[in-house]
């Protein structure tokens, strides 16, 4: 019996300047994911990923490979064309599913169609919301978390000199500013290394990016720590191998109530190498680690001599074949293969 076929739709990312194939956190995100589901091999679906920027795409995909279910990877600014269900009403012998980032829990208790533009079934890849049993239009998947065979995993190192990394857009709720306040109090010498690349959707001129490394050079005033910085896309290896030379990276970001999970964070646990994160709502999955990486918990320097030790549970837990049988199990549920 042939294997049914699953279409994983995602925005184009690249370095092109034209609209759609720029990077941003969603596609890159997209991208990531699409590569596990087809790379990883499938006994039950040929899982096919496709990057489009309009439902003419979506609709040239469908027609060519007649999928039974498309997964949709969504946000309102990045996919606007997904607001749109013309390929919904048009083709309802599909299940449609979207992926929703910002999925919170109002929303799964009051769940209707209506808040995700007429789709059915949403997938969340926050493992903190609460979704009872018999909830059949919301579904859990783990995170998908790059990876690269270019790093020497769980190997412990002592830098004399430590390396405070930081990765990701250049935001003002990301809490740069408070990082460098941290070291700046902890150590005496010290290197910030800053890796912020500028957002396309947010911050195309590198304005917001530039200003942040500006507050991080205003607040540090010892002349033993350094500054780094670094502003040019990198493919999933650099990032990785980049964040691996560091002692430690950390995510200091504001509480923002209606946040979902910061996926910058992903590329530091596929870099094995130590994490401070703080209690943003923002890292509620790497909350109540043992021993804590929370910073209101633990200082800087207690969190690198921990070392990996509190994330080797979520090394596992992230495993990209985890993530395929998440989606594989989905599938089976809304194709009545259980």
């Amino acid at each position: 019996m042939e294997k049914p076929i699953i279409g994983f739709l995602t925005q184009s990312i690249g370095s092109s300047s034209e609209n759609y194939t720029s990077y941003c956190g969603i596609g890159i995100r997209g991208k990531l994911t699409g590569e596990i589901l087809t790379k990883n091999y499938s006994n039950k679906y040929i899982f096919m990923c496709e990057f489009v920027n309009s439902n003419e795409d979506i609709e040239f995909f469908i027609v060519k490979n007649n999928p039974v279910l498309l997964i949709y990877n969504y946000h309102s600014i990045t996919t606007p064309f997904l607001n749109d269900s013309y390929i919904r009403k048009k083709y309802t012998n599909i299940i449609h599913v979207m992926i929703h980032y910002d999925l919170l829990q109002q929303h799964i208790d009051n769940f209707n169609s209506d808040m995700f533009n007429g789709f059915n079934y949403v997938i969340t890849d926050n493992d903190i919301l609460k979704i009872s049993p018999d909830n059949n239009n919301i579904f859990v998947v783990k995170r998908s978390i790059p990876y690269s065979i270019n790093i020497n995993k769980y190997v412990e190192r002592e830098d004399k000199i430590p390396i405070i990394g930081f990765q990701g857009f250049g935001f003002p709720h990301k809490g740069i500013n408070r990082l460098a306040n941290i070291v700046q109090e902890e150590f005496d010498e010290a290197i910030i290394r800053l890796h912020i690349p500028f957002s396309y959707f947010g911050d195309p001129n590198g304005q917001q990016a530039r200003q942040r490394v500006q507050e991080v050079e205003n607040i540090i005033k010892k002349p033993g720590i350094k500054i780094e910085v670094s502003h040019e896309f990198l493919s999933d290896d650099k990032i990785i191998e980049l964040l691996n030379k560091n002692t430690i990276n950390c995510y200091f970001y504001d509480y923002l109530e209606s946040s979902g999970i910061a996926s910058s964070p992903d590329y530091a646990i596929a870099a094995f190498r130590p994490i401070a994160i703080n209690n943003s709502r923002m890292f509620t999955n790497l909350h109540n680690l043992e021993p804590s990486i929370e910073i209101e918990k633990m200082s800087l320097k207690k969190i690198i001599s921990n070392g990996i030790t509190p994330l080797i549970p979520v090394y596992e837990k992230y495993s990209h074949i985890n993530v395929l049988r998440d989606y594989e199990n989905i599938c089976d549920k809304l194709l009545n293969r259980l």
